[in-house]
């Protein structure tokens, strides 16, 4: 972790990576500003992708897999899966840009974005459904916890935490006003969230009532 080699380099490219995401060792896939996708199946040669009959101004914000299969997720609610080497897009009933995602304990996938916007596409059955977080505040992060539970962080720094067995989504305490992109959990069980001033610890034990459903 001391020492870093780069893998990659576009010169006078004006595209952002926003994430990157393993589908298996050296098979990495990453996404971005613009319609941009890059891909490596040894983790040396990178090659750009492309998600057909996509406009090259939309950015693609997320990315997670579930085994071979990959979930992109970006702006105006477009959401693409690919099986098989295929994409389907599976657009949600939802204009906004979606920011955060991932794969559920039970293996559904998972999208969070403006406006406390959050959506749920079970395995087996690629159609998305809403989420009340009972919340506005956009969400830019998300993390899986050891208990189940999900992570969220967004905007005004806001801290949510999402049951996704039953539904009920529960506050913690603000840290910063700032906006905060980033959740994992350490290993004693505490949340880490990066914002835009910095990195906090926040404990969990910290819960405040309910705020949804």
């Amino acid at each position: 972790g001391e020492t870093w080699t780069q893998q990659h380099m576009t010169a006078n490219a004006d595209q952002t990576l926003f994430t990157i995401v393993s589908i298996a060792p050296n098979h990495l896939f990453t996404s971005g500003a613009y319609d941009l996708i890059l891909e490596t199946e040894d983790g040396a040669t990178w090659k750009e992708g492309k998600i057909d009959n996509l406009d090259d101004d939309y950015h693609l914000n997320c990315a997670v897999a579930r085994g071979n299969d990959v979930l992109v997720t970006g702006e105006s609610g477009h959401a693409f899966i690919r099986y098989a080497g295929a994409w389907t897009p599976m657009k949600m009933d939802y204009d906004g840009s979606q920011f955060a995602c991932l794969v559920g304990a039970d293996g559904a996938f998972y999208s969070f974005g403006l406006r406390g916007s959050a959506f749920k596409a079970p395995a087996g059955a690629p159609k998305w459904t809403r989420i009340d977080l009972g919340t506005q505040a956009s969400i830019f992060g998300a993390a899986n916890l050891a208990d189940g539970k999900m992570a969220l962080v967004g905007s005004n720094g806001s801290i949510h935490l999402l049951d996704p067995a039953n539904g009920k989504v529960t506050s913690l305490p603000q840290v910063s006003e700032k906006t905060l992109s980033a959740v994992v959990e350490g290993h004693d069980g505490k949340l880490i969230v990066v914002g835009a001033d910095g990195v906090h610890v926040v404990d969990m034990a910290g819960a405040a009532a309910g705020v949804g459903q």
